[in-house]
C-alpha cells in the first residue's frame, strides 16, 4: 500500500514560525461573559460543571493532568479505533478496516476521507468551562492533522452532525510540519512548551492555554501511533523516535500536577508559588545559552494573599544562608587577629637580649 508521508525528520532543524495564519484569543473579549453564563441546555452545564470540579485546583486553574485522565478515562486502543468517524453524509463510526481503505484512497469518487477521533472540552482562560469543544481527526488524502472548534457543541458525539457546519477549522497541520515543530522543541527548545507547541509556532488560528496545548499535541501524537502503520511504509520508525515525546509530555503534566497540589498543601499561595517556579526558570536558564524565547505568563487567577507583600520562602531561607555565612566570616577574623597579636609578643619575647 502507498502511502504519500514515507519520510520521518529524525533530526530537528529550527522551524519557521506560520506568521501567516491569524491567531486570536481562545475568548474574544466582548463575547467572554455571556457566552460563560450560557449553554444551549442544562446538560451541557451540568456535564461543565462536573468536568470543572473535577479538574480544577485548590488555586483556581485548571489542572491538566488530571483533565487529559478525565479525557482519556476508559479509552484504550480498541475504543479509541472504534470511535472513530469518517465525515460523509453523517458521522458514522469505522473500522480498522474502513481506516484502510482511506488510508489508500480507495473512498467513492468525491469523499473526503476525513477521519475524527477524539472530542475535547475547551476550558476558557477564566479556567471555567462551558459547552464548546475541539474535536481533533486528520485527512487520509493530505496527510493533515485538523481540529474543528464549536463554540456550542451537544454533549455526546451521535449528534454532532447536527451542528457540523457551525465548526471552525483552526488547526490545518501536514503530518510533517508537526513532527518537525515537535521533535524542534522537546530536543532543542523545551522552554517552547510553557508558551505552547501549537500557539508558539501558529499552527492554530485559536490561542489555548499552555496545557490545552499539550494535551492535542499529546492526542495527536497517540493518533498517529495507533495508525502508524497506515501512514508510513513503516510505522515502528515513527514509533522509535516519537513514541517516547509523548511519555515525556505525560510526565511533564504529571510533574506539574504534584508539585501545584503539593504546594497548596504547604500552605503556598498562588503568589509565592510563581515565584519560586520563576527562580527555578531563570537559574536554569543561567546554565546554558538559552535562545531568546518571551518568558510566557502563567494562567493562574488573581487570588487575594494574607497580605500585600508576601513573604518568599525562598528569600527567607536565601537571607539565613547569607547570615550564616557571615557569622562565620567573622569568627575567621576574630582567629585571625588572635594569631596575629600571639604572634607578635612571641616575635618581641624572642627579640629581648638575654639577661
Amino acid at each position: 500500500m502507498e502511502k504519500q508521508v514515507d519520510t520521518i525528520p529524525s533530526q530537528p532543524n529550527e522551524p519557521s514560525i506560520n506568521w501567516e495564519k491569524e491567531v486570536s484569543l481562545i475568548d474574544p473579549p466582548a463575547t467572554t461573559a455571556s457566552h460563560l453564563t450560557q449553554a444551549q441546555n442544562p446538560k451541557d452545564q451540568t456535564h461543565a460543571a462536573d468536568l470543572s470540579r473535577f479538574v480544577r485546583h485548590p488555586w483556581g486553574f485548571i489542572d491538566f493532568y488530571l483533565y487529559l485522565a478525565a479525557a482519556e478515562k476508559g479509552r484504550g486502543l480498541d475504543k479509541r479505533i472504534n470511535e472513530c468517524r469518517i465525515i460523509e453524509d453523517d458521522l458514522r463510526r469505522v473500522n480498522f478496516n474502513d481506516l484502510r481503505d482511506a488510508a489508500s484512497q480507495q473512498t467513492p469518487s468525491g469523499t473526503e476521507p476525513h477521519v475524527i477521533f477524539v472530542s475535547l472540552p475547551v476550558p476558557n482562560f477564566s479556567h471555567t468551562f462551558s459547552n464548546r469543544q475541539l474535536v481533533l481527526g486528520f485527512d487520509f488524502k493530505t496527510f493533515h492533522l485538523l481540529g474543528f472548534l464549536f463554540e456550542s457543541a451537544p454533549d455526546t458525539d451521535d449528534a454532532l452532525w447536527d451542528v457540523w457546519d457551525d465548526g471552525q477549522l483552526i488547526i490545518d497541520m501536514p503530518t510533517s510540519r508537526f513532527l518537525e515543530i515537535l521533535a524542534y522543541t522537546m530536543l532543542e527548545r523545551p522552554e517552547i512548551l510553557q508558551i505552547g507547541i501549537l500557539r508558539y509556532f501558529r499552527e492554530t488560528s485559536r490561542q489555548f492555554q499552555a496545557g490545552m496545548d499539550m494535551t492535542i499535541i499529546i492526542q495527536f501524537i497517540q493518533f498517529l501511533d495507533d495508525f502508524a502503520d497506515l501512514v508510513w511504509q513503516d510505522g515502528d520508525e515513527f514509533r522509535t523516535e516519537y513514541r517516547h515525546h509523548e511519555e515525556e509530555l505525560r510526565r511533564l503534566l504529571q510533574r506539574a500536577s504534584y508539585e501545584a497540589w503539593f504546594g497548596s498543601r504547604k500552605g503556598l499561595s498562588v503568589q509565592q508559588y510563581r515565584r519560586q517556579k520563576l527562580h527555578d526558570f531563570v537559574s536554569s536558564g543561567l546554565l546554558y545559552d538559552q535562545q531568546p524565547v518571551p518568558v510566557p505568563t502563567i494562567d493562574c487567577p488573581q487570588l487575594p494573599t494574607k497580605s500585600e507583600h508576601p513573604v518568599c520562602p525562598a528569600s527567607r531561607h536565601l537571607k539565613a544562608i547569607l547570615r550564616a555565612r557571615f557569622h562565620k566570616f567573622y569568627i575567621v577574623v576574630v582567629i585571625l587577629c588572635l594569631f596575629s597579636v600571639l604572634y607578635r609578643q612571641l616575635m618581641m619575647y624572642s627579640q629581648r637580649p638575654l639577661e
